[in-house]
């Protein structure tokens, strides 16, 4: 493996979080009062349709799939043929996510009875405007696969970052000139299509071949036996949040989406901190599959960058529990009271999930994403089921609980594939991974509440103490009862050449 890239490209995308999350925390409040709540729920509202319909078939996860594993068979001369098939499927993935998205607009005032008129004409025109860019942009998704399994995660991860910085700026400068709502959509539309010609660019010069004129229906073939369930997995997935502002809006109206969408944002900072390895140990795991010793290193590096992941995630879920009144009063003002709850049923989920994704690389590499399909089948049929009565009954918070629920059982299924399917360690990794942390996060999390109920002042300063506190907390107790010896020996041997450099 690439470490360079691999680490280079690990702190790019903790960098590009970190900014996502900042510029959330400073503009999102000042963007909501600029276009009105009313308005900011339609545009979470347009995405979220959007995004319900925009997969492409399990065919991304697909082509990382069977590039890495061309790659580590050394048998790259199938590469061009592939890619070429690869481009013409989206094409054709293109035009059928088209009629889809004509059929939902022809059928907007059916569908969302609960919008008044006013708020019909504003979601048609933010509904056109995203489709056609997401259209435009759709046949290019193939080139992350392609960066990610050649091991560039440098230029892959660069580019989210600058793309994302390009998209805030873009948005303020048009608010701050008079911009409406449109010009969300019209400034994450016009940085995806800068970034889309720049990634384009670096693989043609990189080398990667393309052969459009060659057809070969064993690509065709073994795509569509991985891509199918893959579909199954995209579809399901789309059952979860993307659904849920239709349920709010079908039971409750728009009142409580911003709400949820608000909720659904910090989670959504939550996971992408866990995500932000996503998919670069997959060359890695490609290559031990080929090897005879699959499970004994996979178990490993499952232990391995689980221990890790789970220090980043039970920080932040352990820092929302525990601060969370006081850092949405803080972020928004008084009336979002209901945010915090929502999004502490919200993270919880992903204690357990977002440390098993050298797992769930493990179950792609392995061929046994189809026993994964039918855990996300389960998932979105019970979420959906469980979440219009929940919501009927308790508002926002049901749909919350029942995306919580779906999530438990969802990542059940998944350890069971991985122990009995794939044949992994479980117990051993629950408890190289979880049984030292406990005593770090129960004492975290006890020091955080005394915090919050002794430091009752609300403002930026006061919160940024208490999150300093509990960071210098978690890292004490996690450096005394978690870290192995010799890890800790790595870090003091880091320590102090840094500390002999700055004296010289």
């Amino acid at each position: 493996m690439k470490t360079r890239e691999v680490g280079w490209g690990a702190i790019i995308s903790y960098i590009a979080i970190g900014f996502n999350i900042l510029a959330g925390i400073l503009y999102t409040p000042w963007m909501i009062r600029s276009i009105g709540s009313s308005n900011y729920a339609l545009y979470t509202l347009a995405l979220s349709i959007i995004n319900l319909f925009l997969f492409d078939f399990g065919i991304g996860a697909s082509i990382s799939k069977f590039l890495t594993g061309f790659y580590a068979r050394d048998e790259e001369d199938k590469v061009a043929s592939f890619l070429g098939t690869v481009y013409k499927l989206y094409l054709v993935i293109s035009f059928v996510i088209l009629i889809a998205f004509v059929v939902v607009y022809l059928n907007i005032e059916s569908i969302y009875t609960k919008l008044t008129p006013s708020e019909l004409d504003i979601f048609k025109g933010l509904f056109i405007i995203a489709s056609v860019c997401s259209i435009m942009s759709f046949p290019f998704q193939p080139l992350n696969g392609i960066l990610m399994a050649n091991e560039k995660f440098i230029f892959l991860k660069l580019c989210n970052l600058l793309q994302k910085v390009l998209s805030v700026l873009l948005i303020i400068l048009s608010l701050m000139l008079g911009g409406n709502v449109y010009s969300l959509v019209l400034a994450n539309a016009f940085s995806n299509i800068v970034f889309i010609i720049t990634k384009l660019y670096y693989v043609n010069r990189s080398g990667v071949k393309v052969s459009l004129a060659r057809n070969d229906a064993n690509n065709v073939h073994e795509i569509f036996n991985c891509s199918i369930w893959m579909t199954v997995i995209q579809i399901s997935q789309r059952f979860i949040f993307n659904i849920a502002p239709t349920i709010l809006a079908v039971v409750l109206g728009s009142s409580e989406i911003t709400i949820f969408s608000l909720a659904a944002t910090i989670e959504g900072y939550v996971f992408t901190f866990g995500d932000a390895l996503s998919g670069m140990f997959m060359p890695e795991v490609a290559r031990n599959y080929v090897d005879n010793d699959f499970i004994s290193k996979t178990d490993e590096l499952m232990i391995k960058v689980g221990r890790i992941l789970l220090y980043v995630i039970g920080l932040l879920v352990i820092g929302i529990t525990c601060m969370g009144p006081s850092f949405i009063r803080v972020w928004m003002g008084k009336g979002y009271e209901k945010v915090y709850l929502c999004t502490v049923l919200l993270v919880l989920p992903s204690l357990v999930d977002v440390p098993l994704q050298i797992g769930r690389t493990a179950i792609l590499i392995s061929d046994n994403v189809k026993w994964q399909a039918l855990i996300y089948v389960i998932m979105a049929v019970l979420n959906i089921s469980i979440s219009f009565p929940l919501s009927t009954f308790f508002g926002v918070y049901g749909t919350a609980l029942a995306v919580l629920i779906a999530y438990f059982i969802r990542t059940f299924g998944i350890i069971f594939i991985l122990k009995n399917k794939v044949g992994l360690h479980i117990k051993e990794y629950f408890k190289k991974t979880y049984i030292t942390w406990i005593i770090p996060a129960a004492i975290t999390i006890v020091v955080g509440f005394w915090m919050e109920h002794t430091i009752t002042a609300i403002g930026w300063r006061y919160l940024s103490v208490k999150i300093v506190c509990i960071v210098f907390v978690y890292a004490i107790c996690l450096y005394l009862f978690s870290i192995k010896s010799t890890e800790r020996k790595k870090v003091k041997n880091m320590l102090t050449r840094r500390m002999s450099g700055g004296l010289h």
